[in-house]
């Protein structure tokens, strides 16, 4: 028979093999956990990035289409017969310095050029003599003077000159063309679709541009990519500067990215901030001589990719995101969500 005192050892024992069998299971319980939390956060961030890529291959396609569409619509416009007569028309009055404004032949291409502009929203096209200076167009206070094209994006002007219809991705209008637009559209911007005009020995005279509108056939496609509570989807230059609507316009505006009343298309820098600007955040270089987001900096340098780490967006807000440079027309393409909102369900 044990004595109390052996009673005692044994009973601390059990007790301690009991601890520890209650913190071995304990222990167990919480790796497991950890463990289960960690697959379920990497299928979350997975799907999150599938999400993204498939809303940015989306919207990519897209503008593909539209673009396709309204360049198959100019090229035919550009290659009929009454166009590239009237055409040679006026830039024989051209040549003879005789009034082009209430010339028959400009009323003629007038009439030609309406009904197909109908079919692109917009209400504005350019005739693009040799020279770079507009013979033609809806407006005539855009009549006599260079293309706003060849000022703002020369070379791709020189490549629709060289034969090769083109896509010109939204720039700024210039201000003498720009009063009939400015009454029709908030944005001081536009892009182009262009193609040759070439007379009957296939010799390029001229090129036909079709002015669009980028707030009805650019911003509202890649509105598209909203996803969430603060997913968004843009397109931005070679230069990492804004081409379309931010869904973000009062965080720009109380952050001091952009002024009040302030287009954010075409004013805005895709920079990193160095902080999150909405929790106060004060940079220490002014906008211009902040770098390129990460994704912006990939983007701009002709790379398409993903981070699902995250990175700071132009907010300084921690994003997921992918992008791609779509080098065929000439911008660069992201789709972003914020960290906190793509990952609410794991939290």
């Amino acid at each position: 028979m044990l004595s109390t005192s052996q009673n005692m050892e044994l009973f601390y024992k059990q007790r301690l093999v009991g601890i520890i069998l209650v913190l071995a299971f304990s222990g167990l319980v919480v790796a497991m956990s950890f463990i289960a939390l960690a697959q379920i956060k990497k299928e979350t961030v997975n799907n999150v990035r599938d999400s993204l890529q498939t809303i940015l291959f989306a919207v990519q396609e897209a503008h593909n289409i539209s673009v396709s569409q309204k360049q198959s619509i100019v090229n035919t416009l550009a290659s009929a017969p009454p166009l590239s007569e009237l055409t040679q028309q006026i830039i024989k009055l051209q040549q003879e310095n005789v009034d082009i404004i209430n010339s028959q032949p400009l009323r003629k291409l007038r009439n030609l050029i309406a009904g197909q502009l109908a079919s692109f929203e917009d209400n504005d096209f350019y005739l693009i003599a040799l020279d770079r200076v507009n013979i033609a167009s809806m407006h005539n206070s855009s009549l006599g003077i260079v293309s706003n094209i060849h000022s703002m994006s020369k070379k791709l002007l020189d490549k629709a000159f060289s034969g090769e219809p083109t896509y010109i991705p939204p720039m700024e209008y210039s201000l003498i063309a720009n009063r009939e637009f400015r009454s029709t559209s908030s944005h001081s911007s536009t892009m182009y679709v262009t193609s040759p005009v070439r007379d009957s020995n296939r010799d390029i005279i001229a090129v036909l541009a079709i002015r669009i509108d980028p707030d009805k056939h650019f911003s509202n496609i890649t509105k598209l990519g909203r996803i969430g509570q603060s997913g968004e989807t843009y397109a931005f230059d070679r230069n990492g500067i804004l081409l379309t609507e931010s869904r973000f316009i009062f965080h720009l505006i109380k952050t001091n990215l952009i002024d009040t009343g302030q287009a954010e298309v075409l004013n805005l820098r895709i920079s990193d901030p160095g902080g999150n600007l909405l929790n106060g955040h004060q940079p220490q270089l002014p906008l211009e001589d902040m770098p390129l987001t990460r994704m912006a900096k990939s983007a701009t340098q002709g790379n398409s990719g993903y981070d699902m780490k995250g990175y700071r967006d132009y907010r300084g807000v921690n994003v997921l995101g992918a992008w791609v440079w779509v080098g065929q027309y000439h911008f660069g393409l992201t789709t972003g969500i914020d960290i906190e909102d793509a990952l609410q369900h794991y939290y």
